[in-house]
């Protein structure tokens, strides 16, 4: 009886953070059952509890360079208010500072939910209140008033 085969290694790296662009790609999956919970309906809003405020910060190689030895980090800031996401920043080398608002510019925000993301997973991810306040106003946000659903 011959031995079996050899078994092929594995690779076993660790996959590197996701780009934004990798998250909201992600979050095409997450529109629909986003809508559906949701329920679509119209009518008056319900009023809701206070939702818990969280922040976090993760780095991304930008892809806009070519050179893979030359490449440039840049920052993605979150905001999230319970599961949603309120506010986004995001800081690219050599490019301006895009700031992102719930109600204003969903279609280019993060669709998933603060679960479907893993940040709250994800170690050294989640940051102060102040640090992610001191990003937002250094790049020209407008201060967040808790509970409206958006900045000032």
């Amino acid at each position: 009886m011959s031995p079996p085969p050899p078994i092929p290694p594995r690779n076993y790296s660790l996959s590197p953070s996701p780009t934004p662009a990798e998250l909201e790609a992600a979050a095409a999956a997450a529109a629909a059952s986003r809508a559906a919970a949701a329920g679509g309906g119209g009518g008056k809003p319900k009023e809701q509890p206070q939702q818990a405020q969280r922040f976090f910060r993760v780095p991304f190689v930008s892809s806009s360079h070519k050179d893979h030895l030359n490449r440039k980090k840049g920052w993605w800031y979150a905001h999230f208010s319970g599961q949603w996401i309120v506010r986004q920043l995001e800081l690219r080398p050599d490019k301006v500072p895009l700031l992102l608002t719930a109600g204003k510019d969903d279609l280019d925000m993060c669709e998933l939910s603060l679960n479907e993301t893993g940040l709250a997973l994800k170690r050294g991810a989640e940051i102060l209140e102040q640090e992610f306040e001191e990003a937002w106003s250094k790049h020209g946000g407008k201060p967040y008033v808790k509970g409206s659903g958006g900045p000032k």
